[in-house]
């Protein structure tokens, strides 16, 4: 990855944060006893403009399978990073992240315990190892899900800090 100012970094948070994923992909593939599961940090949109800015950092960008669901909507595009690289940015880009900076602790965290130890080259894996990603899949998953929080008034505490929230700051 090449090196990459400050204001750069900010945007890319930026982008992540408002089009983008944080997150672990669970493939099953019956070639290999156990699930691969995959760190990803992606930005979706319809501007090549934006996936050719990002793409001269890290990832790779690809036209998204589905065509649009109207014939006036624009093509979509992926920008992906997956595993080391994207464990890479997200350290570089987590403390510019707002929305997502909890999702990037999490990818982290499950990159660096559960690939510091083993790399899955297709084995099978122990109940132990399979179980570590799966709990960080699922809480990942829940912090990516969408639609209405049940408690519409912690979701901005937590981001900003209460005494911010109460004092009008």
């Amino acid at each position: 990855m090449k090196k990459i100012s400050n204001i750069d970094l900010a945007r890319i948070a930026a982008f992540i944060d408002g089009e983008g994923y944080v997150g672990v992909s669970k493939m099953r593939d019956n070639r290999y006893p156990s699930p691969r599961h995959t760190l990803i940090v992606s930005v979706a949109n319809t501007d090549m403009r934006l996936m050719d800015y990002l793409s001269q950092f890290s990832g790779a960008v690809h036209p998204l399978v589905k065509p649009p669901k109207e014939k006036n909507w624009k093509q979509a595009y992926l920008w992906k990073n997956e595993q080391r690289e994207a464990v890479m940015l997200l350290k570089l880009v987590s403390e510019y992240l707002l929305l997502k900076k909890k999702q990037a602790e999490l990818g982290i965290e499950f990159y660096e315990i559960c690939f510091g130890e083993y790399e899955h080259m297709g084995g099978l894996l122990s109940s132990a190892i399979l179980n570590r990603r799966e709990s960080y899949y699922n809480r990942l998953k829940e912090l990516n899900k969408r639609g209405r929080k049940q408690n519409g008034n912690e979701e901005p505490a937590r981001l900003l800090g209460k005494k911010h929230i109460e004092e009008g700051i």
